[in-house]
């Protein structure tokens, strides 16, 4: 009997420390590892190049124009992105500035966020004579004094903003299409008198973020390689680019 019980303690012991040391292997982590480490932003190791810039590119365009800055990220001779800037203004009344990320190599993908924005219609009459009609958005601040309505509801999809250490993981949304990181719309259009319709639209989130990061992949031989660009908007046309890295 003793020899019995000898036997089966050290059997019942292996099973309770093989059970113990599977525990924590059957937590499943939602961030992405790649060559055994955790993908982390702004993170420079060995295994990610980075190219930081001795003084920040500047694409900020003037009034009346636009301008842009492309940039081969993986260092191949192949174009991948292009930073765009426009400040348009008009005599018809078109007034906006825009700043734009757009994708010029398709095996390159952006991480992005979807967020819901809708427009309304403000109708301000004055003296029964002056009629103004200021269409707006849930973002502008715009506040209505006159009648107001609600028309075009609609999703966009912009590039999701990250912070230095933030992680890469496995719910990121992925979009190889041009897209919008800062819009403000103030056109002003007279349609004979005393009628006016005025915007007052602002679009994108990214404007005012200092020093954060554009996510992206590149998409090759069956293989995900990670990236980002380091960038600050201001004024919603006015692009610093101070630094960008991709895996090797």
């Amino acid at each position: 009997m003793k020899t019995i019980i000898l036997i089966i303690v050290p059997i019942l012991s292996v099973i309770l420390i093989n059970g113990c040391t599977k525990e924590p292997c059957e937590v499943k982590t939602n961030q992405v590892s790649t060559n055994g480490n955790i993908f982390t932003i702004g993170n420079k190791s060995y295994y990610v190049d980075v190219t930081t810039l001795d003084s920040a590119i500047e694409i900020s365009a003037m009034v009346h124009s636009y301008t842009s800055k492309k940039f081969d990220i993986d260092k191949d001779g192949i174009l991948d992105f292009e930073l765009y800037s426009d400040y348009s203004i008009s005599p018809g009344g078109i007034n906006y500035q825009k700043s734009m990320i757009k994708v010029l190599n398709p095996i390159f993908h952006i991480s992005t966020i979807k967020m819901s924005d809708t427009l309304y219609k403000c109708k301000q009459i004055t003296n029964d004579t002056i009629v103004t009609y200021t269409i707006y958005n849930n973002y502008s601040n715009f506040s209505c004094n006159g009648i107001k309505t609600t028309f075009s509801p609609n999703i966009y999809t912009y590039p999701k903003v990250y912070s230095k250490g933030d992680s890469l993981t496995y719910n990121e949304s992925w979009i190889n299409k041009d897209l919008i990181l800062s819009f403000n719309d103030r056109s002003a259009f007279i349609f004979g008198h005393p009628s006016i319709t005025i915007h007052s639209i602002i679009r994108g989130n990214w404007n005012n973020k200092n020093l954060k990061y554009l996510l992206f992949k590149k998409e090759y031989n069956g293989k995900n390689y990670y990236g980002w660009l380091k960038l600050s908007i201001c004024c919603y046309s006015g692009i610093r680019l101070y630094e960008y890295a991709i895996q090797k």
